[in-house]
């Protein structure tokens, strides 16, 4: 299998006679300055303790800085404050294997996803116990059509803190921790283990069916009631939306849109989907993603989620492997051009990103700018 680390790591270093990325040499080497000074900015934030964040360090950022620093071409040189990140997540491991902090805002599924990707980047063969621990904790807290609110609940991961919702935004989260991971459930998991994760994918893949616009392969009356410029897009649950609309029908936005496609494209990799490229619902998300596209905002939400959303583009694009994406206009967009442009264009001078509009945490320059630099490993990768 292919593996999402292969992606971004290993392709960082390659040089591609295909690949027509837009990325000259220019803009490379714009790039390349603006990765080592977002590096050098975190790690100026360290605190003490080896953590990320405000109050003494929260794991959930720190989880996500390292894991910025640890796949760009920067980690390297800073290997004893990854160590020591990893070093304070393990002190968060729970008996029954989640890692997170109790009573830390109660968001154990979403710390537990990014804190285990995190120790898997630093080093994943010191850390496989923990990992392998983590996996199974994450797979036991995805809704069955008993377990949630709702039976539409069935398939999906929440953050934790509601027993009894889940959101596409979470289980994208758990998704991609499974996918980075599962070399090391391949190498050390019974028939049983892989058999129940298969299973496991195969639920979220209906999960995911219903956060998607699309009334060929959605079930639910929402999406049978969408409109024509919604369809293929999708929302945060199959039962709610964070854009404002009226009637049944529920609006889609960007950021959701590419996880639903991240999601669908690693699941395809983990059944070995030789068709992933011409199912129709991933047709219909890069078609709503073509005429939506922009790196100007994150359409539907605005300036909300702004680099939340250019995080997950990247990384929804690369791993669909497409280097261009169609506009509204026909024209192919090098997304991976744009992306690094756009960062260029609002990266502070020591290196910092942050949103003015400060939603979702994206007033914290730890946690825009371990977004931003994981967007440029992305677009980086075959450059």
């Amino acid at each position: 299998m292919k593996t999402i680390l292969a992606l971004f790591i290993t392709a960082f270093f390659c040089l591609s006679s295909q690949a027509n990325t837009g990325l000259d040499n220019s803009i490379s080497l714009e790039a390349k300055n603006s990765v080592d000074k977002a590096a050098k900015f975190l790690i100026s934030k360290q605190n003490d303790n080896g953590s990320w964040g405000p109050y003494g360090g929260i794991p959930s950022i720190t989880g996500l800085v390292a894991t910025s620093i640890a796949t760009s071409a920067e980690a390297a040189d800073y290997k004893k404050e990854l160590d020591k990140a990893a070093k304070y997540l393990l002190t968060f491991v729970q008996p029954d294997g989640a890692i997170w902090q109790p009573g830390d805002k109660g968001y154990p599924n979403y710390t537990t996803s990014v804190a285990t990707v995190a120790l898997y980047v630093i080093n994943k063969e010191a850390n496989k116990d923990t990992i392998l621990k983590a996996r199974k904790w994450l797979k036991s807290k995805q809704f069955t059509v008993t377990s949630g609110a709702t039976a539409v609940e069935a398939g999906g991961i929440g953050y934790g803190s509601t027993k009894d919702k889940s959101d596409l935004s979470n289980t994208q989260m758990a998704l991609e921790t499974l996918f980075i991971t599962h070399d090391l459930e391949v190498e050390n998991a019974t028939a049983k283990e892989m058999k129940e994760t298969k299973e496991v994918w195969e639920r979220a893949t209906k999960f995911i069916n219903r956060c998607q616009a699309l009334p060929t392969s959605n079930d639910l009356a929402w999406a049978k009631a969408a409109s024509g410029e919604d369809i293929g897009g999708f929302i945060y649950s199959p039962d709610r939306t964070k854009v404002e609309g009226e009637g049944e029908a529920l609006r889609t936005y960007a950021s959701m849109t590419y996880a639903g496609l991240k999601s669908m494209v690693y699941a395809g990799y983990i059944s070995d989907d030789k068709l992933i490229k011409d199912d129709p619902r991933v047709k219909a998300a890069l078609e709503w993603a073509g005429r939506n596209y922009t790196l100007d905002e994150n359409p539907g939400m605005k300036l909300q989620g702004h680099f939340y959303y250019i995080n997950t583009l990247a990384k929804a694009l690369d791993a669909y492997g497409a280097d261009s994406i169609k506009d509204k206009d026909g024209k192919d967009r090098l997304w991976r051009r744009d992306v690094v442009k756009k960062l260029l264009s609002v990266q502070a001078a020591d290196g910092h990103w942050v949103n003015p509009e400060g939603r979702w945490m994206e007033n914290i320059p730890e946690l825009v700018t371990a977004y931003s630099l994981m967007s440029m490993n992305h677009a980086l990768s075959k450059n």
